[in-house]
C-alpha cells in the first residue's frame, strides 16, 4: 500500500515464463508513502520513462508518476521503440514535457483498445492518468475479448485432409467389397438359421429308439470284453432280438 517505485521500466521487471508470474525489482529508488496524496520533490527516475510530472521541477504525486512509465513500458513492449527518443537529453525531455509521440501505424496486431490506454498513461494531466485498477480491468477486457475472438477463428479455420482421386476410389471399392462380403454373410447366416429352424421341426423331443454309446473296448477278467450300453431312457424289457444278440454272455442254462 502506498509505494510507489520512481524506476519502473523494463530491465526492472521479470517474468517467470513457468508460473507466467511477474515480478518488479529494483525498489532502490521506491517510497513508501504515509498518504498517496503525499507530494514528492525530488528528481529520480530513467531518462526514457521520466514523467514530465518530475521534470517539472515542482512537486508531484508518485502513483501518477509510476503509472506514466508504465505507459512507456507499454507502448514499448507492443512497438519494440521508445515512445521518446532522442541522443541528446534536452531534446529528450523536451519532448517528454510536451507529451510529443506518435503511435506507428497499426497492421492489425495491436487492438484500438490497447492504443487508448497507452494514451490515457501518457497523459500530461497527471490527474486524468489511469490508475493501476483502472489498467488492470482494462487489459483484462482485451484479453477476454482476443481470445473469445481467437477461440471463434479457430473453429472456422478447419480444413479438410486431402485425399487424391485414386487414394478416393480405391476406399470407395474396398468399402463396397466389405458391404458386399457383409451382405454375403448375412445372407449365409439367415439361410443356415432357416435351415435348422426348418429342421428342428421334425426332431422329436423324446426318441423312440435306443441310443447306445460304444466305449472303447476293455479285456475283462474273465478273458473276453463285451460293450456296455447307455440308455437315455427308462428300462424297457428285452426284446427277442434282444436276447439273440446277448445270447453269448448268458449262463449256459439259459441256452436250455
Amino acid at each position: 500500500e502506498n509505494v510507489v517505485h520512481r524506476d519502473l521500466k523494463l530491465g526492472n521487471i521479470v517474468l517467470n515464463q513457468h508460473t507466467r508470474k511477474v515480478t518488479l525489482t529494483n525498489f532502490c529508488l521506491g517510497k513508501h508513502l504515509m498518504n498517496e496524496n503525499d507530494l514528492l520533490k525530488d528528481q529520480r527516475g530513467s531518462p526514457a520513462y521520466i514523467s514530465p510530472d518530475v521534470l517539472s521541477g515542482k512537486p508531484y504525486l508518485g502513483k501518477p508518476s509510476d503509472m506514466w512509465a508504465l505507459g512507456v513500458v507499454l507502448f514499448t513492449m507492443l512497438y519494440g521503440i521508445f515512445p521518446f527518443y532522442d541522443s541528446v537529453p534536452q531534446e529528450l525531455f523536451r519532448k517528454i514535457k510536451s507529451v510529443e509521440f506518435t503511435i506507428p501505424g497499426s497492421d492489425g496486431r495491436v487492438s484500438e483498445s490497447s492504443n487508448m490506454i497507452i494514451r490515457n498513461l501518457l497523459n500530461a494531466n497527471p490527474t486524468q492518468r489511469m490508475t493501476a485498477e483502472q489498467v488492470l480491468d482494462a487489459l483484462s477486457c482485451i484479453a477476454a475479448t482476443r481470445w473469445s475472438s481467437s477461440s471463434r477463428d479457430n473453429d472456422l479455420q478447419v480444413v479438410p485432409v486431402y485425399v487424391s482421386p485414386t487414394t478416393s476410389q480405391e476406399t470407395t471399392n474396398k468399402a463396397e467389397d466389405k458391404s458386399i462380403s457383409l451382405q454375403g454373410a448375412i445372407e449365409e447366416t439367415s439361410a443356415l438359421d432357416l435351415r435348422l429352424n426348418s429342421s428342428s421341426v421334425y426332431l422329436p423331443i423324446i426318441s423312440s429308439q435306443k441310443e447306445f454309446i460304444r466305449p472303447k473296448k476293455k479285456k475283462s477278467h474273465q478273458g473276453f470284453s463285451f460293450p456296455i450300453c447307455h440308455i437315455n431312457e427308462d428300462a424297457q424289457p428285452l426284446t427277442q432280438s434282444d436276447i439273440q444278440s446277448l445270447r453269448h454272455i448268458l449262463p449256459s442254462t439259459s441256452h436250455q
